[in-house]
């Protein structure tokens, strides 16, 4: 018998998002991978997908540690994919659980690199992303006719000015790393049409606000920041 992985988009925070296939694919896993960091207390994507589970499915939580040291994150991640390897040759079906879309700032797309020439059967199961879920929530379209649309993961080295310049549209993802930074940033920019901030959309504390003085007071790590430009 031949086992197959497939990587999840659960989509950001409401279980009616989750795709049909997707469903589908859970009703019939064997096997469900869970990853973490060490510090989670309990997993969204799981809370999620919990309702659409096949009930005889094997939970397993793998540890992805959000440390600084490169070459202890990459020995980490290879002993997860062994793990995820061996289930599978053994005639599994397992499927690898992720926040939103699987192909964008997800932990699956590294087990997917150290797996996808192993010889195991890969399928990549596309979920809504936490940004288009949000413009949704908040009736914002993100970008119309030819305008460009950015998504930048904020950090300490973004550039914020300059996407804030150069852009039409601007999607900035990870947020509560540096949230007092991007609102001294969007306060000094020119042409700011718009900008919506939303925190744990989909779930029941989703929170929309279009004040950019709400992320002084610091924003839960789920959240997203649309901007619209005038140039």
């Amino acid at each position: 018998m031949t086992g197959k992985l497939y990587g999840i988009g659960t989509g950001p925070g409401d279980p009616e998002l989750i795709t049909m296939k997707a469903v589908r694919i859970l009703g019939t896993a064997d096997v469900v991978i869970v990853p973490e960091s060490g510090s989670d207390k309990g997993s969204i994507a799981l809370e999620i997908a919990d309702e659409y589970i096949n009930s005889k499915a094997e939970i397993i939580t793998l540890t992805f540690p959000m440390i600084d040291d490169e070459a202890e994150k990459k020995t980490n991640r290879m002993k997860n994919a062994e793990v995820i390897r061996d289930l599978v040759e053994s005639g599994k079906t397992v499927v690898f659980l992720t926040l939103g879309d699987p192909m964008l700032y997800s932990t699956y797309i590294y087990m997917l690199e150290l797996l996808v020439h192993s010889g195991i059967e890969i399928e990549t199961v596309p979920g809504v992303t936490s940004f288009c879920a949000s413009a949704a929530a908040g009736n914002t379209p993100l970008a119309k006719q030819n305008e460009e649309l950015r998504i930048v993961p904020l950090s300490k080295d973004t550039d914020i000015a300059r996407h804030l310049k150069d852009g039409d549209n601007v999607v900035f993802m990870k947020v509560s790393s540096d949230s007092i930074r991007l609102a001294d940033e969007l306060i000094k920019a020119d042409g700011i049409m718009e900008c919506l901030i939303s925190s744990k959309c989909g779930r029941d504390e989703e929170f929309i606000n279009h004040d950019i003085n709400r992320l002084y007071d610091g924003v839960p790590y789920m959240t997203t920041v649309m901007v619209k430009i005038k140039h």
